[in-house]
C-alpha cells in the first residue's frame, strides 16, 4: 500500500529549489534519501511535514498517522523525558500505555532518565530521545532526518535494528534521511541520492545487489603476493593489488579464477585459496553516482 507519494513537488526559497522530486514509499518500505551537506534532504523532510510548504507539485499522506524526527527539532528545556514523550503522543495523535511508553525508553537507552529535565541531556540522548518521540504509539508512517546524528557506530546499529523491526513487524513505512551510504546499508529496501535539490538516482536494494555481481573480482591467497601479482599482470594483463600480506586482489570477474589458479599452479607458485570478493552495496553505489559526475564524489 502507496503511504507516501510526492509527484512533482517543488519548493522555491530565496536561495534554494527542490526541483521535480518524485518517488513512492509503501508499507513496510524503508526508503533512504542520502546526500551531502545542503543537497536538498532537510528541506525535502520538512516540506513533507508541511513545516515548510511546497511551491507545487502534489503529497499525499496520512498526516494524523506520521511520527517525525527533525536535525532542529527543540524540545522544552525544564520539561522531563516522559513529559515530552507524552507530549509527542498528543501532537502525533497517538495512544500508548504506560508500560508501551517504558517499553520506548528502554528501547533507545533512557529508561533511566525518564524524570531527566531536557536541560541536563547530552546531544547523544537528545538523539535518541527524538527517535523515541517519533516512534511512540507505533504510527503507521515514519519521517526522520538523520537519525543517526551524534550517534557512535553501537547506538547507530541500535536503532537501525528498531527501525526494520518497526518495518518488517508493524509494516511502518520509513523515509529517513542520511549523510552517507554506510549507515543504511544495513536496512533500506529503497535508495536515492538527492543533489542540489533533485533526486538523481534511485535504487532498490535488490537491483543494487545484482548490479553488485558485476563489479565482482578475484581474491588469491599465497604466500609470494608479489610475485603472483606480477605473473598475473603479464599474463593476463589483470590489474592486481596486494592487499594486507598475502592476498592479491585481481581486477577479474571470478569466471576466471581457475585459469588464474592453473597459470600460478604452472608457475609453480603455492596458491593457498581462490575466493570471490564483492564491493559493498555503499561501494557500489558511490561508482554509479562516480560515473554520473565523471568520476567526481565530492
Amino acid at each position: 500500500m502507496e503511504k507516501i507519494v510526492v509527484d512533482n513537488l517543488r519548493k522555491r526559497t530565496k536561495h534554494f529549489v527542490l526541483d521535480g522530486i518524485n518517488f513512492t514509499v509503501h508499507s513496510g518500505e524503508i526508503f533512504a534519501v542520502v546526500g551531502i551537506a545542503e543537497s536538498g534532504k532537510e528541506m525535502l523532510v520538512k516540506t513533507l511535514q508541511k513545516l515548510g510548504f511546497k511551491s507545487a507539485g502534489k503529497v499525499e499522506i496520512n498526516r494524523r498517522d506520521v511520527g517525525t524526527c527533525v536535525a532542529d527539532q527543540v524540545f522544552y528545556p525544564n520539561a522531563s523525558v516522559w513529559g515530552t514523550l507524552k507530549d509527542s503522543l498528543r501532537l502525533n495523535n497517538q495512544v500508548a500505555t504506560r508500560r508501551e511508553m517504558k517499553n520506548i525508553l528502554n528501547l533507545v537507552g533512557l529508561k533511566s532518565k525518564s524524570r531527566t529535565a531536557i536541560k541536563k541531556l547530552t546531544p547523544n540522548r537528545i538523539t535518541r530521545l527524538k527517535i523515541a518521540a517519533a516512534i511512540v504509539g507505533t504510527p503507521g508512517i515514519l519521517i526522520l532526518d538523520d537519525p543517526f546524528a551524534n550517534l557512535g557506530e553501537f547506538e547507530s546499529r541500535e536503532i537501525r535494528v528498531i527501525l526494520k523491526t518497526l518495518a518488517d513487524k508493524f509494516d511502518t513505512a520509513i523515509l529517513l534521511t542520511a549523510r552517507d551510504f554506510h549507515g543504511i546499508e544495513e536496512i533500506f529496501d529503497t535508495v536515492a541520492i538527492i543533489e542540489a535539490g533533485q533526486i538523481v538516482r534511485v535504487e532498490t536494494y535488490n537491483n543494487l545487489a545484482r548490479l553488485n555481481a558485476k563489479y565482482a573480482k578475484t581474491c588469491i591467497t599465497t604466500p609470494s603476493p608479489n610475485l603472483a601479482a606480477k605473473l598475473i599482470t603479464e599474463e593476463f594483463g589483470y590489474p592486481a593489488n596486494i592487499f594486507e600480506a598475502t592476498d592479491v586482489i585481481v581486477d577479474a570477474h571470478p569466471d576466471n579464477s581457475q585459469a588464474i589458479y592453473d597459470f600460478l599452479v604452472k608457475k609453480e607458485i603455492q596458491v593457498t585459496s581462490v575466493t570471490r570478493v564483492n564491493k559493498s552495496i555503499a561501494n557500489l553505489f558511490d561508482t554509479l553516482r562516480s560515473q554520473r559526475y565523471g568520476g567526481v564524489t565530492s
